[in-house]
């Protein structure tokens, strides 16, 4: 698969990268071995993979990905189908990374209260007539310690942790957010004078390829 990233344009359609993806049809963006109907259908994990990828290459804010095909294969309905299933599928890693930082988070908060736990514990050894003991003297050198390692620990679950999924969100946002449409292939090579701007502008983005060639 080839994916051709055109820099910032000052046109009508502001700063944005323009992300080209030839496909055959509109099978190319949906897994091979999955044969249900294209509104439950998975997307493909190559589809994904070369997206980000790509992105991750031009990281350069706010961007479109604009699909070609064959004139003669296009389908209207089908087109609006998979752009809502493209973001769809966005959404739900958007809401998977949310339930991942809610249960480290829950789980951060079991950590700190258990290190306070242990920590009063170890407070009410240290008044009891145990202290003095042999057991005593073990078991707040296992306590205190054991509390503090706890409570440090929930703070990274809480604070630390959350950092590296919410840049993670924050990558699948901007997928969610992104603008993806569909032209003909014809459109895109055509050199007729009365060329639109937009184009004009896939005329300069577009390297016409086979989306199955890399799968």
């Amino acid at each position: 698969m080839m994916v051709e990233t055109a820099e910032k344009k000052d046109n009508i359609f502001g700063a944005i990268n323009y992300f080209g993806l030839a496909l055959d049809n509109y099978q190319d963006v949906f897994s091979d071995f999955d044969e249900s109907p294209y509104n439950k259908r998975t997307i493909s994990d190559d589809f994904t993979r070369e997206l980000e990828k790509r992105y991750y290459e031009n990281n350069k804010g706010e961007f479109e990905v604009v699909f070609s095909l064959p004139e003669k294969v296009r389908d209207k309905k089908l087109e609006d189908m998979i752009k809502r299933r493209i973001k769809d599928h966005y959404k739900l890693r958007i809401v998977s990374v949310d339930e991942r930082v809610n249960n480290y988070k829950r789980h951060g908060l079991f950590r700190v209260g258990l290190g306070i736990g242990l920590l009063l514990l170890g407070a009410v050894l240290g008044y009891s007539h145990l202290e003095s003991t042999l057991i005593g003297k073990i078991l707040g050198a296992l306590i205190i310690p054991a509390a503090w390692f706890t409570v440090w620990t929930g703070y990274d679950f809480i604070f630390d942790r959350p950092l590296d999924f919410s840049e993670k969100k924050e990558f699948y946002t901007k997928f969610y957010n992104a603008k993806y449409s569909f032209v003909s292939e014809e459109q895109i090579i055509s050199e007729n004078v009365g060329t639109s701007d937009r184009d004009k502008a896939l005329q300069k983005t577009f390297e016409l390829s086979n989306l199955k060639s890399d799968k």
